[in-house]
């Protein structure tokens, strides 16, 4: 059950509060989120939370913290510095126990300008937070939006209107304000959920009554929020935030001081007229998309999900849902790996995929296992070779299948559901038609790809082309499980053309690699193709070729041999060194850091295979055909969803696909 709890985590000649939202017995090494509130540095408060980031945090069992700070203008940036590393330091020891050795691993969250307090932290904590996550936020104020008395309204917002905000005075914190919100903002309460997290539909906010305010405290808290646009038109912003402004500096940073920026997710509303998209994009510009993702909910103003939970069905709720994706998996990458004893130090650790190089150094990974996938009937009529998803690997966390698939004319895939996974279809040969029923369609062909995301329901039909030489239509098809998080976001579709796909020639032209997704030898790949983190290469070896391939440390990993027959292993190690033959999967372990793969200089012809690696999960499975979920009770719920036509499956009532039908007729 969730709790809030307040605690004063400084006292800076007066007590400065935190909300701490968490379970009884919170995860000991889960991440803690540090929130800071929107408001302009001027205004709000720490109640001023947005539900689904509540949501979010206790389906993934992270500690959340909203934290109050001083507000300007009366507390000046030495104040804000002051309490914002206070909250760092809190969230770093909260719940630990023991003598304060151990610390948490902290992921920092700001919205609008409370992202500017977590730029700093990102800028200057040590050790560094493990990733930042924007909400519309103002990164710096040396934009030229800041410099500007145009760019914001027509009408000049007139001094007088915001003197009372102005006189010097005590620091002051944002406020709660009982049974209301703040001006413009939207306070949570914690009764608004249900034990597992959803919202309570049967909830509704108190009547707003008496806040307590005099009349001289309206006053002031109405001039406040007037505060952003009067001091955006007086060109003040950048001169009373100077000190802790590191946009100031970013233009003189090196390679190197660019690398140390902290893995960060941002999303931010297209049609966003109090902080400009373009603030984002120039942070992402800087850092570069190695180090920062921008997901961007188009037409949205600022804030447009404040007062949102993530089941509600509105315009642009599935940008946060991505980038809630994203800071995920973000945060398992980081942590993977990390010990305990790490942990116990101040050693920042970041794994960055991005920039790992093939050398013959490199540790290989050796093989689990390797075993033949064998040929059975699946769907109408077609054929499929099944490795992952069978009683030899049940599931290799995210994978949950995987289907070498040859449809001939005739057979196909009609309308069926999913719910809860991600499928990605690799065409091998010919062509296949997509259709479900929010609408998209397509059709993929030889070396084109199609990423289909269940999310919270699906249908939808694969139908194989009638070739004029009357051959099949082959491919692959692997099943990605979906975060618990993610289990019920919308479901989407996309394709991925063939000539979207980079291609990088090793071993001197002897082997062509296609980077699907991920990285090889300096080559990335097309971002933000599925919300589980994977990467998919296309390997082809000529006669005697030879390739090293670097995967992500601590992910799980696989290869699939489409043709011919390759050896696996570094040369030398003979005791480690494996031949595998076609149609067979090889599973690696864990450990090591690249995959040695050749084929013999004496074979006859090329050799192909696909190498895999996928995100672990930590979550229970728990799969009934193509509902894919974390219970028994969430299999029967979903089987009832489809039956009834509802949580999901609304659109499932009467819809029958036109590509479906060629197999009814």
């Amino acid at each position: 059950m969730l709790e809030k709890i307040t605690r004063v985590y400084a006292n800076h000649g007066m007590p400065i509060e935190c909300d701490i939202y968490t379970v009884a017995e919170p995860v000991p090494d889960a991440p803690v989120a540090l929130f800071f509130h929107a408001g302009a540095l001027t205004g709000w408060g720490r109640d001023c939370v947005p539900p689904w980031l509540v949501q979010a945090c206790y389906k993934q069992r992270w500690p959340l913290i909203s934290a109050s700070y001083r507000l300007m203008p009366q507390t000046g940036t030495d104040g804000l510095a002051e309490d914002v590393s206070a909250a760092y330091e809190f969230a770093r020891t909260w719940d630990c126990g023991g003598g304060g050795e151990e610390k948490r691993r902290v992921i920092v969250i700001g919205a609008s300008a409370g992202f500017f307090l977590a730029s700093f932290l990102g800028r200057t904590a040590n050790p560094p937070p493990l990733a930042l996550f924007s909400i519309a936020g103002i990164n710096s104020y040396t934009h030229p939006f800041y410099r500007s008395s145009t760019l914001v309204t027509p009408e000049r917002t007139p001094a007088a209107a915001v003197a009372a905000a102005l006189q010097p005075g005590p620091p002051i914190v944002g406020r709660s304000i009982p049974n209301g919100g703040h001006e413009g903002a939207a306070a949570f309460c914690v009764a608004a959920l249900r034990e597992d997290g959803s919202r309570d539909p049967d909830f509704f906010p108190p009547t707003p009554g008496a806040d307590g305010r005099s009349a001289e405290e309206r006053r002031m808290w109405d001039a406040r929020a007037l505060l952003y646009r009067y001091l955006i038109y007086e060109n003040r912003w950048p001169a009373m935030v100077a000190a802790l402004d590191g946009g100031r500096e970013w233009e003189g940073w090196t390679a190197a001081r660019r690398a140390r920026w902290p893995p960060t997710v941002i999303f931010h509303g297209g049609g966003d007229t109090a902080v400009p998209l373009a603030v984002s994009e120039r942070l992402r510009e800087v850092m570069g998309r190695d180090r920062v993702a921008l997901f961007v909910a188009e037409g949205q103003d600022h804030l447009f999900e404040r007062a949102m939970f993530l089941e509600e069905e509105r315009p642009g709720m599935d940008t946060p849902t991505a980038t809630l994706a994203k800071l995920s998996a973000a945060k398992q990458q980081l942590l993977t790996g990390i010990s305990l004893a790490t942990r116990k130090t101040n050693t920042a650790i970041h794994t960055a995929p991005a920039a790992m190089t093939a050398n013959a150094s490199a540790v290989p990974r050796t093989i689990q296992k390797a075993f033949l996938a064998v040929e059975q009937a699946e769907g109408q009529g077609a054929r499929v070779r099944r490795s992952i998803g069978t009683p030899a690997l049940r599931h290799l966390t995210p994978f949950l299948m995987l289907d070498h698939f040859s449809i001939k004319p005739g057979a196909g895939f009609p309308d069926h559901p999913h719910r809860g996974q991600e499928t990605i279809t690799y065409l091998l040969e010919g062509a296949v038609d997509h259709e479900d029923f929010t609408g998209a369609s397509g059709t993929i062909n030889a070396g084109d790809l199609q990423f289909m995301t269940a999310g919270k329901g699906v249908q939808h039909a694969e139908m194989p082309h009638l070739n004029e030489d009357g051959s099949a239509n082959v491919g692959l098809q692997l099943w990605v499980d979906l975060p618990t998080e993610l289990k019920y976001c919308e479901p989407r579709y996309r394709d991925l053309r063939a000539a979207e796909i980079p291609q990088v020639e090793v071993d001197g032209g002897a082997a062509t690699i296609k980077v699907i997704s991920g990285q090889s030898h300096g080559v990335d790949s097309v971002k933000d193709l599925a919300y589980t983190p994977v990467w998919i290469l296309d390997v082809t070896l000529r006669p005697g070729a030879r390739v090293v391939q670097p995967l992500p440390p601590g992910w799980n990993a696989f290869a699939y041999v489409l043709e011919g027959d390759v050896v696996f292993g570094r040369p030398g190690d003979d005791a480690d060194r494996r031949p595998v033959a076609q149609f067979h999967n090889a599973v690696f372990s864990q450990e090591g850091d690249a995959v040695y793969v050749e084929n013999d200089p004496d074979a006859i012809k090329d050799a192909r295979l696909v190498i895999v690696a996928g995100l672990p999960l930590d979550q229970k499975i728990v799969q009934y055909g193509p509902f894919v979920v974390n219970s028994k009770e969430e299999v029967v719920q979903a089987m009832t969803d489809f039956q009834t036509h509802t949580n999901g499956f609304e659109r499932s009532k009467g819809w029958q696909s036109e590509i479906g039908k060629r197999m009814r007729h």
